[in-house]
């Protein structure tokens, strides 16, 4: 019963994909910390948690329109037309293989200095990018990533696919970090 509303055909959804509805709200949680976040005294330890959480909204919500535009799949129809426009289609997994090693690893070094960079500067609110930036990894990725790699994102657990799983997980360990934040500064 559940399964079906995986499949944005099954719901009355207006055009607009399931997912998206997600990284939507988590996006405006995010705004809405950024907005709320006690300003009684701007210093600038405040005004920059402000702009993180500001930014990490703008980021979901780019995400957001990539999932429903689809671009990462276009992106990859792209990459496939270039390949075979210019004579390496057949060594294409290589270089996505490689695409993957190097978007992947640079990512974690890139999510990891900027967590320890913003933890300096304010404390530990810092982690709150850490689903964040997971989640960015894992769309680069799989925006190029090869046949091998969709095929096992496809499986199913528990009657949802592996996919669903990863972003249901990430998105709402993001949703709670919010919450968590408007709760705490809510009274202040």
């Amino acid at each position: 019963m559940f399964n079906n509303l995986v499949f944005a055909a099954n719901l009355p959804s207006f055009g607009i994909f399931p997912p998206i509805l997600a990284y939507g709200a988590v996006a405006l949680l995010y705004y809405l910390v950024s907005r709320n976040w006690p300003g009684k005294s701007p210093t600038r330890q405040a005004r920059v948690i402000q702009w993180m959480w500001l930014t990490a909204a703008v980021i979901l919500l780019g995400m957001a329109f990539a999932r429903q535009f689809q671009w990462g799949e276009q992106i990859a129809n792209w990459g496939r037309q270039m390949a075979r426009d210019q004579g390496w289609y057949k060594e294409r997994r290589l270089y996505q293989a490689a695409a993957i090693l190097v978007l992947g690893g640079g990512g974690v070094a890139w999510a990891a200095v900027l967590v320890w960079w913003l933890t300096r500067r304010v404390g530990r609110q810092a982690l709150a990018l850490i689903p964040l930036a997971l989640l960015l990894i894992y769309s680069v990725i799989r925006a190029c990533s090869l046949h091998h790699v969709d095929a096992l994102l496809s499986k199913p657990l528990l009657n949802f696919s592996l996919n669903f799983w990863i972003e249901v997980t990430l998105l709402g360990w993001m949703g709670c970090v919010a919450l968590s934040q408007l709760l705490i500064h809510r009274g202040k």
